[in-house]
């Protein structure tokens, strides 16, 4: 038996679906419990419940109807008032800005602990305006006409500037969504693997590990000099004695996925590997929903965002039918090769969070990426 609940916030819909291992019998029983906080199937002396993602208003509680044709799935679906829906958030939540990163902090590798980045090495953190600014400036400083150089006293006190090339700074840390980009001379217990010590010359890609467990842990920008470092792979720790704090690679993916869609205004993209290789087409089907399965690890419900996904096909395969045949503006996204089979293995796991008969769509693969909510912020 599988309960699947999944709450729509932007048309403040429930929905909860039922997969029974048979057929229904006049003894199945779905009901809705008092308070409205949870649904329970009775059947074949089996039962099974999850809480809901939204709590149901007094006139949806109780004993749901069983259809009067013996099926084995069952299908339910509810408003909810505006009043219950109206606490939601739809913005996408970033953790460790650089406005988080004011008091001394320690970067460790989340694997292993060993510290990375020491309390102290950076003085000053400064958040990028976006994702892959460092990579745009360093293409326009490549490609942009021949200017007049007037010098601008205050480049070095905002650590970049359009008409210069950016370059690492040390005890100066610069903050992605998702990634930090240091001076190497401000980390430690780092190993790196330059792009000459692979087989193929043409691989770009030099991940760093960590020295302690060989965990990856980012990649080495030989143009910049910068250590771009994954967020995914580190813990993050405030002030001396504080807890270390981290997240999983599927919440940081998602959060990129998200802040990519917001800032560049498009749902759908191209996941593009540092690594010669593969590739992964992502559209970002419903950004904002709250879903409960009972093939959870934990029973409260999870705020994920659906996404509907494949293997990028080849060029002669592009003229597809379907949901490839619509006319929608499409973005590109690069990420280290890492991160892309990170980003493989969070989405064909999540399928078994979903009924059978949803995990895919139109030739697309079904999946959900969890995403941050404020709860996992916390205090520092």
């Amino acid at each position: 038996m599988h309960i699947y609940s999944e709450y729509l916030v932007s048309i403040r819909t429930l929905s909860v679906q039922i997969d029974l291992d048979s057929l229904s019998q006049p003894e199945t029983r779905a009901t809705i419990s008092p308070d409205g906080v949870s649904v329970q199937v009775q059947h074949h002396g089996d039962v099974a419940g999850v809480q809901l993602p939204v709590t149901l208003q007094s006139q949806d509680r109780g004993q749901l109807q069983i259809p009067a044709v013996p099926s084995t799935r069952l299908q339910y679906r509810f408003q909810i008032s505006e009043e219950v829906s109206s606490n939601t958030d739809s913005s996408a939540i970033i953790p460790w800005t650089a406005a988080d990163l004011s008091d001394p902090a320690e970067l460790t590798c989340r694997r292993c602990d060993a510290v990375i980045v020491a309390r102290g090495a950076v003085k000053e953190w400064k958040d990028l305006p976006s994702e892959n600014w460092a990579e745009m400036m360093d293409f326009w400083h490549c490609h942009k006409p021949n200017e007049p150089h007037a010098h601008d006293q205050h480049t070095d006190e905002k650590g970049y500037a359009a008409q210069d090339r950016l370059t690492a700074q040390r005890a100066v840390g610069l903050v992605n969504v998702t990634s930090f980009l240091l001076s190497a001379d401000d980390c430690g217990n780092i190993l790196s693997a330059t792009p000459s010590s692979h087989a193929n010359s043409n691989d770009k890609e030099a991940i760093l590990y960590c020295a302690s467990c060989n965990a990856s842990i980012g990649t080495f920008d030989d143009m910049t000099q910068f250590y771009k470092l994954a967020k995914l792979s580190l813990s993050l720790s405030h002030h001396p004695g504080g807890a270390r704090q981290s997240f999983s690679a599927e919440l940081w993916l998602s959060c990129r996925l998200l802040n990519a869609a917001e800032s560049q205004g498009l749902r759908k993209f191209t996941l593009l590997s540092t690594r010669l290789g593969g590739a992964l087409l992502i559209w970002i089907f419903t950004p904002d929903l709250y879903i409960s399965s009972s093939k959870a690890t934990l029973p409260q419900s999870i705020r994920v965002a659906k996404v509907l996904w494949k293997y990028a096909p080849s060029a002669m395969d592009t003229q597809g039918s379907g949901l490839d045949s619509q006319s929608l503006s499409e973005g590109e996204m690069e990420m280290p090769s890492f991160e892309l089979k990170a980003m493989e293995h969070c989405l064909e796991r999540s399928s078994l969070l979903l009924p059978e008969h949803a995990t895919h769509l139109m030739g697309w693969n079904v999946a959900l990426l969890q995403r941050f909510v404020l709860e996992d912020i916390g205090t520092n």
